[in-house]
Parts: structure tokens; sequence; C-alpha cells
């Protein structure tokens, strides 16, 4: 959502909280009226304040990359695999 210019309602569960920290509306996700009421907050942006908001959220998505994340995995299983080696 961030990424494609949009704003982000997630869960409030700690994964969420962690990853998106003040980029999303939260909202409790076994309560509905928490669920409408994020609904609501979204729907109810002003024009100006949604554009700093989407802007804000795509700048933040981008210190997230596949290609970062491909290049550390593939450095631990590297690093893994040196140490296994190392070790007989």
């Amino acid at each position: 959502a961030l990424s494609l210019g949009t704003l982000l309602l997630a869960s409030d569960i700690p994964v969420f909280r962690e990853i998106y920290q003040k980029h999303a509306i939260y909202f409790n996700p076994k309560n509905v009226d928490s669920i409408a009421e994020a609904l609501e907050k979204a729907l109810s942006i002003g024009i100006k304040d949604r554009e700093r908001i989407i802007a804000e959220g795509k700048k933040f998505v981008n210190i997230y990359s596949w290609d970062k994340m491909a290049q550390e995995t593939l450095k631990i299983y590297v690093e893994s695999s040196d140490s296994l080696r190392q070790s007989q």
C-alpha cells in the first residue's frame, strides 16, 4: 500500500507496529468497530494531510528492498556454510 501511494490500514499487532511505525492507521483486528473507525479515519483525512502522509509513506518504504534482502540472506547462507566447513 505504501509503495503504491495509498494509506495503509493495518492490524494493531506488534510486528506491524515494529515495521510500519507511524506510517499506518492501526485497528484491532478482532473488533469490527475498530476496523470501521480506522476506515472512517482514513476517509476523513483532508487532501493536504493525505498527500503528506502518502509522501512520507513512500519515502519510508524505500528503506526496504528485495535486492538488499536477497543480498543479506545470501551473506548469511555463505557465512553459515563457511562456519560449518571450518568446524569439520
